[in-house]
């Protein structure tokens, strides 16, 4: 299991962000090139993964499909994941799904067979955005930069356009694996910028149905 230290930042220019990463003492450097990542969000009728995480229960978990690229239709990379939280630290459980040639509602149905969650699930949310990666010079330390984070309804095809509600924020996460955590601070004391905590399923929702909270 791994930590995830988020960082919401908002006013602040992209290249200022990427300097104090470049210019960090732990030697950091782009691991991998930017590319698209897509979600579609799974959750049961009555939203227990949404309430999970915004209540701050201990042990929480939800189910996404993820792929990469400019396509809006999952392709043959495909994945579903179960991502699970328990306090501070993090894990995922990962599974391929075979996405090519398939239409979205199909897609959605052999996701949700493949969960084997116990309980009925939904697509409530599609979600993409750009990320940047960048790896410690020990490599033990990674950080990714989100932005253009946007939202829309999980329909295809579908005439909503995509909702991006704050176009000034970066959303940066510092992760690591549990077994360095004691060496964190020689990370974190580094940057300027402060914790926070942030959730793209949560903010999508408010942003797609007003969800109360």
């Amino acid at each position: 299991m791994r930590h995830e230290i988020k960082y919401r930042i908002e006013g602040v220019q992209e290249s200022k962000i990427l300097e104090s990463i470049l210019m960090h003492p732990a030697g950091f450097r782009e691991h991998f090139p930017d590319r698209i990542i897509n979600n579609i969000y799974f959750d049961t009728p009555n939203q227990v993964s949404f309430y999970q995480n915004v209540d701050g229960h201990d042990l929480r978990k939800k189910y996404r499909l993820r792929w990469y690229g400019a396509s809006l239709l999952p392709q043959a990379d495909a994945r579903l994941e179960l991502k699970y939280k328990q306090n501070e630290l993090g894990g995922k459980q990962i599974k391929q799904l075979q996405c090519k040639g398939l239409d979205f509602h199909t897609i959605c149905q052999n996701a949700v067979a493949l969960s084997d969650s116990g309980a009925p699930l939904e697509p409530v949310l599609f979600n993409r955005y750009e990320r940047s990666y960048f790896l410690s010079f020990d490599e033990r330390f990674r950080i990714t930069i989100d932005r253009k984070i946007a939202y829309k309804l999980p329909s295809f095809p579908s005439v909503q356009a995509f909702v991006v509600p704050h176009m000034n924020v970066r959303i940066m996460e510092l992760k690591y694996e549990q077994s360095d955590h004691e060496d964190v601070e020689s990370i974190t004391d580094y940057i300027a910028f402060p914790k926070t905590k942030n959730s793209k399923y949560v903010e999508g929702m408010l942003t797609n149905y007003g969800v109360d909270i």
